[in-house]
């Protein structure tokens, strides 16, 4: 902006002219943003500043933590939140201009989402042998573990633990007068001959 001036000698003929070149800087504006704005816990993302307005680098202000020359477009810090967490910018100086210019209503935020990860144990118990959901047979007692991924690419650790019953076979003779009742499955038998009784294992 060039700006011309006339004063006057002895208020009235023109005696000199004053001329100023002004340079107007523009308020720096920018946004911040997380990539990737949804995570795992424990799981870390990076807040990436981008200037709309202004030449740079950048002072920001975020969650009241200043982070001194920041380029457009680059990575200034990487998180590791542990629950949903909002990250607000706060103020912008562009070191660019001069003087540096700020801005103190960027109105920016980011908000990261913190996923859970989940760890089920399931206690189970079968004849003979076991097989596992995600395949394997045991014919003894043990446990495997399985990791799945939630809806939200989480790992979802399973372990089942297995208690394996294994049959018997006994045999035994008796004798009888008239008839027998055996205990064993409560019938009452009045002719010879091999009877059989199965039993389940609790």
């Amino acid at each position: 902006v060039t700006i011309t001036a006339t004063t006057n000698a002895n208020g009235a003929c023109p005696a000199a002219f004053i001329q100023y070149n002004v340079t107007v800087n523009r308020t720096p504006v920018g946004t911040i943003t997380a990539s990737p704005a949804d995570v795992c816990i424990g799981h870390s993302t990076d807040l990436i500043f981008t200037a709309t307005t202004g030449s740079g680098p950048f002072d920001i202000v975020v969650n009241g933590t200043t982070y001194p020359g920041i380029t457009s477009g680059s990575v200034f810090t990487t998180v590791t939140p542990l629950t949903n967490t909002t990250y607000t910018l706060y103020a912008i100086t562009d070191l660019g201009t001069t003087p540096n210019c700020s801005n103190y209503l960027p109105n920016s935020i980011a908000l990261v989402t913190v996923n859970p990860t989940y760890t089920t144990t399931v206690n189970t118990d079968a004849c003979e042998s076991y097989t596992f959901p995600w395949g394997g047979t045991i014919t003894t007692s043990g446990s495997d573990s399985h990791t799945y991924l939630s809806i939200h690419g989480c790992d979802s650790l399973v372990t089942i633990n297995v208690t394996i019953h294994h049959s018997t076979t006994s045999e035994e003779t008796v004798v009888a007068c008239g008839s027998y009742t055996w205990a064993c499955n409560g019938i009452t038998y009045t002719t010879s001959g091999d009877k059989t009784c199965v039993t389940v294992i609790p």
